[in-house]
């Protein structure tokens, strides 16, 4: 769309700027959220052709799986999935329109499984409506053992879960309705990594989430310092006295060293770390 000919349009639909990107799913249209360039764009078009949920059966199958390309991820168990997927009467019919669809036999089974539950059904309606931002899986048929891998020696809940994974961070259950509207909160809230690299891509939605971003800003030729940084920042990030009050992020100071230097941020410095509250207009430096 031309939006110099088309204002009415491009207003309607929030363009800022250009190139604006956006995706069309279930009657609605969506913000397309990764970067401009050629292989962001695959990505995101292979991601979207894929199925919004994955099926795992261990921990390291989910890390793999879940986390290879996103920091976060969500997971579903029910342990009645694959017994509810024989029995219930409700499932049975589902099970004719999945087995009349043109999916493969996996994706038929995969499907079958995600439908045999409330908990698991709910998960899915989320998780396909959530697609494009977020990483989605169902664990399936796991031992005591993996289950518990998951919860790094917490106390494992009784019976199904819903919950939020990150690598080196501990896990968080989801303890709401199983309903698709609170599910989706609890998916939006927490579908940030603890630490997020930010860039033009982002930095708009990560700087609109209610809270002042606090921002890492390293040199990428200093691995020693930079690794360091990144590390101390996480750790403050995941168990900080403050963590609840901010956004983290980390950001390249070669990279953006134009956009950083209003902020006073300037590359004979770095590492060095700013607070920027951007809806209030204000900064604090280091």
């Amino acid at each position: 769309v031309d939006c110099t000919v088309e204002k009415k349009l491009c207003k309607r639909f929030n363009v800022k700027g250009y190139p604006t990107l956006q995706f069309y799913r279930d009657g609605d249209f969506h913000e397309y959220p990764l970067g401009r360039d050629k292989d962001s764009i695959i990505a995101f078009g292979e991601k979207m052709s894929d199925r919004a949920v994955t099926i795992v059966s261990t921990h390291e199958g989910a890390t793999k799986e879940l986390l290879h390309k996103i920091p976060v991820a969500f997971i579903v168990y029910d342990p009645s999935a694959a017994s509810s997927a024989k029995t219930e009467e409700g499932y049975a019919r589902d099970a004719v329109a999945i087995d009349a669809s043109g999916a493969t036999d996996a994706e038929k089974e995969a499907e079958k499984i995600i439908q045999s539950t409330e908990r698991t059904r709910v998960f899915g309606q989320v998780a396909r409506k959530l697609q494009a931002q977020g990483s989605f899986g169902l664990l399936e048929t796991a031992s005591a053992e993996e289950i518990a891998k998951f919860f790094g020696g917490a106390v494992v809940p009784s019976g199904g879960f819903v919950a939020r994974i990150e690598e080196d961070v501990p896990i968080k259950i989801y303890d709401g309705e199983i309903t698709s509207s609170a599910l989706l909160d609890f998916v939006r809230e927490n579908n940030l990594a603890s630490v997020i690299e930010l860039g033009g891509h982002n930095f708009r939605f990560v700087s609109r989430r209610g809270k002042a971003v606090a921002i890492a800003v390293y040199n990428p030729d200093d691995a020693v310092k930079t690794n360091k940084f990144r590390r101390e920042l996480k750790q403050y990030a995941v168990g900080g006295v403050h963590k609840d009050e901010y956004v983290f992020g980390t950001m390249d100071g070669k990279k953006w060293d134009k956009f950083l230097s209003q902020f006073s941020i300037h590359k004979e410095n770095l590492p060095e770390l700013f607070v920027i509250d951007v809806p209030g207009r204000t900064y604090w430096q280091d």
